[in-house]
């Protein structure tokens, strides 16, 4: 259940102001975060291992960033909203005709940036596993296993002097 709050209509103002303030810059770093990870799958498709490691710098440090905002944002959240577990789907319920139309883009736009950064990192994820998969066939291959289903890790079955007897 959400608590009612009584609000003085001057600080609430204020208050949504900041409030979606702190949502246009916590978008800007999701928006940020979802142009590494394009880069970074673009460094994983051309196999190019010093930029995987210059996006996986880059995404930590815009997460710090991200955090710092994030903390910023449930604590504005916890002012305008009277407690400190209020969510950004109960803004609605909790200022009701005070809902700022700022904070209502605000909001729209930080919950679609967030859906487009989920889809970003899911379609990373899918990448990595496959080529993790690529890799353990080309090893196991190497190593003279099948490298495919059923085989375990592929690298059982392999021995260096399998290796070496391999007809070329």
């Amino acid at each position: 259940m959400i608590p009612s709050v009584a609000y003085e209509e001057s600080g609430v103002d204020v208050d949504t102001n900041r409030l979606a303030e702190a949502l246009v810059e916590e978008e800007k770093l999701l928006t940020e975060l979802a142009s590494i990870f394009r880069c970074q799958r673009e460094a994983l498709v051309r196999s190019d291992p010093e930029a995987v490691d210059e996006s996986v710098f880059a995404a930590s440090r815009v997460a710090g960033t991200l955090t710092e905002a994030r903390r910023r944002r449930r604590i504005l959240l916890g002012v305008v909203a009277g407690w400190e577990d209020a969510t950004l789907r109960d803004l609605d319920d909790l200022l009701g005709a005070q809902m700022t139309m700022d904070l209502i883009e605000a909001r729209g736009a930080l919950q679609a940036t967030a859906a487009d950064l989920r889809r970003e990192v899911e379609l990373n994820r899918t990448i990595l596993r496959r080529l993790m998969q690529d890799n353990r066939a080309h090893l196991a291959t190497l190593l003279g296993g099948t490298g495919g289903p059923g085989d375990g890790s592929g690298y059982a079955a392999a021995t260096p002097r399998r290796l070496l007897d391999r007809e070329i």
